[in-house]
């Protein structure tokens, strides 16, 4: 017995008959019914819902050849029929998808036209219209070049290119644009939503094309004759080009419904170029340069732009010069928007349509891999993997930053929180290079490095606009610091400053990628949930040696080159992020095991019951010395027998030379109001702290730290190295 249940072919079968394209067009157009599963490789995600199929819509270039990597498909989603989403919200179930920041392409309507020929020909004019399936029908009936549009916003105001497979030359070229009636439209307004809408969106095109040279006209098809019959047999019809021409329409009824979108050039730059922001303290807002003017402002920094127009004075019509800025102001056309907002899942620049400023302008560096650079790219990434694996310390740590590293730029507008530490005492074996060749991926807009100092002072507004935030040379990070670091990696919102401005609370993206010489940078616990802990396996030797010549030498100049980072950018794109959570628990390294071993050790409650110490007392010095360079990183107690002058309340560190050992730097804490203390320097010995000259009765500090140490080692310490061995308490 047949199945009744209905094939892909059966689908394409239906579609093709209600869309009047024959299987021939079909297979010129590579048009296909797929499944909601096997549209994940396009789209990134599986769609939701209950779907029957998926209508496959790949974009070309005028060539021919697929845009984009992967290739550009958008769909147009079947839902099985009588399926009603939950609580009947249509919203968050569309009927066409598209991949998430993909940026924009155009359709060009692969095999109907010879694009190539039409592109580089001004003299041809185009249409332009909203939907893939409009653009097939006018370029099939009418044999006329006809782009669709995935939405009639898609040129947007801030950018100054154009989408992608959008290459025609503009100047002097003729453009139609024809946009749906909608049931709203009328013969006074034929698209609805007025500035913020349909209308709005029109003329926003008009202008950009006209800075752009080309010679934009919009045609109304709610003021035809073929509309006009359909809105009387239906008071509520709707028409897009397709639905026209199936309704016997042609071109030249519609061609004479000719409107010219722009009547004055210096007002039309100023309607490209500014929006009127209508928050709290409203403003103008210059979309391509990201700054906010205050209304005199605007009105000097475009003094200089005037215009002609027509004015009746004295009953008579004439032509006058005036300043633009004013009418632009005073026009209800003039773009506009309400709300600043950083969504990187969402497009950049103004959206009139939702009122909003996006700060988000994408990465600076795109991924991908040409012709012939198969091996070149081999070679990339094989130098990225043998240095951030040696910097992560081995496999597992490895392959969960690369993950981590990978959804920034695959899932930027996904909030997580986890954050990455590298904490490496040698010196020069790329531990700041390695945020360095990230954030060159990034760019400058959506990434900075910062002092901790700064972070922690100001890390609410600094992960404004950002999705990485790099902090060198982490170190002394005090309790509250903490805090503050652990919030930037959780916190869900962040308050992004405008000059002259009240601030505004967008939501926060940012990743914190921290290195740090120190042991303990972080104090951190078993209940760890944030930090990715990262310890290179890398020795004294080198830092000194092959390494580190390497890093500098080979690693830097490739993965830094813009042919390096596009290629680790591709990489870093195809890695699988199935099943990688951005706000589970991290993994627990061994160099996260060893942060909390000594954050929770008796080398800690030896500094507290020390500091508790010199606190209680008048006076008192104690100093501690960090091992440098070599493992176990551990710590070193030394006795003041060698020190240098200390000011009260200061704990600076100085070099200095300890009793058996060679010239380190160590670390004095003095109790605040203490006198300095007299010192002698002896060459090649470092600085010593004379006590019988400061007249001071330190007995009791002695004491304290004798029977400090002396409990230490009762419970299994060892005073050289800090570890222990035992599991008693003092």
């Amino acid at each position: 017995m047949s199945s009744s249940f209905p094939t892909p072919i059966t689908h394409m079968s239906g579609v093709l008959n209600k869309r009047h394209i024959s299987k021939e067009k079909a297979d010129l157009l590579s048009l296909a019914a797929i499944s909601a599963k096997d549209a994940f490789p396009y789209l990134g995600y599986v769609p939701p819902g209950n779907i029957a199929f998926c209508e496959a819509l790949p974009y070309f270039d005028a060539d021919g050849h697929p845009l984009g990597e992967p290739h550009f498909h958008r769909f147009r989603v079947n839902y099985t029929p009588g399926w009603i989403p939950p609580e009947g919200n249509w919203f968050n179930y569309p009927k066409y998808r598209g991949p998430k920041r993909k940026g924009e392409y155009a359709y060009l309507t692969k095999g109907l036209i010879d694009w190539s020929a039409v592109c580089g020909n001004p003299d041809e004019p185009i249409i332009i219209t909203e939907g893939e399936y409009k653009a097939i029908r006018v370029c099939d009936a009418w044999k006329k070049p006809c782009v669709g549009l995935g939405g009639v916003w898609m040129f947007n105001a801030r950018r100054e290119d154009w989408p992608e497979g959008f290459d025609f030359k503009l100047p002097g070229r003729t453009v139609y644009i024809v946009y749906d009636a909608d049931k709203e439209s009328t013969q006074d307004h034929p698209l609805k939503g007025g500035s913020r809408g349909v209308e709005g969106a029109a003329k926003r095109l008009s202008v950009k094309l006209y800075g752009n040279g080309a010679v934009p006209v919009l045609l109304y098809i709610a003021r035809t004759e073929t509309f006009t019959k359909a809105r009387q047999a239906d008071p509520n019809a709707k028409m897009g080009l397709d639905d026209y021409i199936d309704a016997g329409g042609t071109w030249e009824e519609l061609r004479v419904q000719y409107s010219d979108p722009v009547q004055q050039a210096g007002l039309a730059y100023l309607m490209d170029t500014y929006a009127m922001y209508r928050g709290s303290k409203p403003g103008v807002f210059h979309v391509k340069k990201g700054i906010l003017y205050s209304t005199k402002e605007f009105y000097d920094v475009e003094a200089n732009c005037k215009g002609e127009i027509e004015i009746t004075q004295g009953g008579k019509d004439i032509k006058k010069v005036v300043k633009l800025a004013p009418l632009w102001l005073d026009n209800d056309d003039r773009p506009e928007f309400y709300d600043f907002i950083f969504e990187p899942s969402l497009i950049s620049g103004l959206d009139q349509a939702a009122s909003t400023y996006n700060k988000w302008n994408g990465f600076k560096v795109a991924g991908w891999v040409g012709p012939g650079e198969g091996d070149r790219y081999k070679e990339v990434v094989a130098t990225w993997r043998k240095f951030t694996m040696r910097l992560c310390g081995g496999e597992g740590p490895h392959a969960e930053f690369e993950k981590w590293v990978a959804d920034i730029f695959q899932n930027p507008g996904r909030k997580t929180t986890k954050a990455v530490l590298l904490r490496c005492s040698l010196m020069g074996v790329g531990k700041s290079l390695l945020g360095e060749v990230i954030r060159d991926i990034v760019g400058t807009d959506h990434s900075a490095r910062l002092g901790l100092r700064d972070v922690t002072h100001h890390f609410n507004s600094l992960m404004a606009s950002r999705v990485l935030v790099q902090v060198d040379e982490a170190r002394d990070i005090q309790k509250e610091h903490d805090s503050q670091l652990n919030h930037m990696v959780t916190a869900e919102e962040c308050v992004m400053t405008l000059k002259n401005r009240d601030s505004v609370i967008v939501k926060s993206y940012g990743r914190l990628f921290l290195t740090s010489n120190d042991l303990v940078p972080i104090n951190m616990d078993e209940h760890n949930r944030r930090w990715l802990v990262l310890e290179p396996d890398l020795t004294i030797e080198d830092q000194d040696g092959n390494w580190s010549k390497w890093v500098g030498s080979v690693v830097a100049p490739m993965l830094r080159s813009e042919e390096g980072l596009r290629m680790l950018r591709f990489h870093l794109d195809q890695i699988d992020l199935a099943g990688w959570n951005p706000t589970e628990k991290v993994m627990m390294t061994e160099a996260a095991e060893r942060m909390i071993d000594f954050s929770r050790s008796r080398t800690n409650d030896l500094t507290t019951n020390l500091l508790r110490a010199f606190l209680e007392d008048e006076t008192g010095v104690w100093v501690t010395t960090p091992r440098l360079h070599g493992g176990p990183q551990s710590l070193s107690w030394k006795r003041f027998s060698d020190a240098v002058i200390v000011r009260g309340g200061s704990t600076p560190g100085h070099p200095m030379k300890l009793p058996g050992e060679g010239l380190k730097r160590v670390r004095l804490y003095v109790r605040k109001g203490a006198k300095g203390l007299a010192v002698k320097h002896v060459k090649d010995q470092g600085v010593t702290v004379d006590l019988a000259a400061c007249g001071w009765d330190n007995k009791w500090l002695l004491d304290r730290i004798k029977s400090t140490e002396k409990a230490w080692v009762e419970a299994g310490g060892d005073l050289l190295t800090g570890a222990s061995t035992g599991g008693g308490k003092f």
